[in-house]
């Protein structure tokens, strides 16, 4: 995964983390369904459904920023004054 492409800078770490433990508790699911653990298995399944959430949300902020950033440019190569516009808006 190119984490660069899909998260903001101060966001890497964490999803590396998030991504990891993915993989990590898919691995105990499939571990503890061989063994017939299924109560066991379900929670460690939600717990990676958890982490999958976060690593979204991250994703998510990301392609605003991206979108939000490509706008600004946009409006620069227009002519359009970009601090009056960022006064107005936050």
């Amino acid at each position: 995964m190119s984490y660069d492409k899909h998260f903001l800078p101060k966001d890497t770490k964490q999803a590396k983390r998030e991504h990891f433990c993915i993989q990590h508790l898919i691995g105990l699911v499939v571990k503890e369904i061989d063994r017939g653990d299924f109560v066991s298995a379900r929670y460690r399944l939600n717990d990676a459904l958890n982490s999958l959430g976060e690593l979204n949300r991250m994703s998510t902020n990301k392609y605003r920023e991206d979108k939000f950033q490509a706008l600004m440019d946009e409006m620069a190569q227009r002519g359009i004054d970009i601090q009056v516009v960022r006064r107005k808006i936050l």
